[in-house]
């Protein structure tokens, strides 16, 4: 048991050394290698997508429905002002 005031100490050292021997279009292959089961979930990949493009439609919509009188009142404005009514 450990009782009262104590300091631990850590260290560490880190050395990079260059590879000279690894080539470029391979050097991740060792960590995909290591990891054959990646297991992608599609479902909620797809998902996520379904969600996102849906709230982004209903937005659209809330601004279409918003707008939508004021582009009118500009395309009435328009056509005044060209001299032809609608």
């Amino acid at each position: 048991d450990l009782k009262g005031d104590f300091s631990i100490t850590y260290s560490y050292s880190v050395t990079f050394e260059p590879n000279y021997n690894t080539k470029w279009s391979s050097r991740w292959d060792y960590i995909l290698e290591s990891n054959p089961h990646t297991n992608i979930q599609w479902f909620s990949i797809v998902n996520s997508l379904v969600i996102v493009l849906f709230l982004s439609g209903m937005k659209a919509l809330c601004f279409y429905s918003k707008l939508r009188p004021t582009f009118l009142s500009h395309e009435r404005h328009m056509f005044i002002y060209a001299g032809d009514e609608p």
